[in-house]
Formats: C-alpha cells, structure tokens, sequence
C-alpha cells in the first residue's frame, strides 16, 4: 500500500513542480522499512525500495 502513497503524492515532475511552487522545501514521504527490506529475508536490502527514493528525490532537485 504505501508504493502506491508514494506514486499518488509524487508521481510526475509536475507533481514536483506544484510542490515547489507552494515554497516547500521539505518533504515527508511516506517509506518504511519494508520498502527496503524483507522481513523473510532480514539484512538483505531491496534495491527497489532505493529506485523509488532516487525518482522521487531527482524529480525534487529539478524543481527547487
């Protein structure tokens, strides 16, 4: 459920441009662990989890 928080709330770079138009300059995306590990496979990390911050943090930078 929460990848589907993170493609609702910023999904496209326009997303990202109203974002900066309202002057923010921070965000609160919704992750949690679980973006980034499996609880059946403990310390093994999930490189999706990563692809999904890195979009959402690229999209950001190109609208500061």
């Amino acid at each position: 459920m929460l990848k589907i928080l993170i493609t609702m709330l910023i999904n496209t770079a326009r997303d990202a441009e109203y974002f900066a138009s309202l002057g923010l300059n921070c965000l609160r995306l919704p992750f949690n662990y679980r973006h980034f590990e499996d609880d059946m496979n403990p310390r093994v990390l999930k490189e999706s989890g990563f692809k999904h911050l890195d979009r959402v943090v690229d999209l950001c930078a190109k609208h500061k």
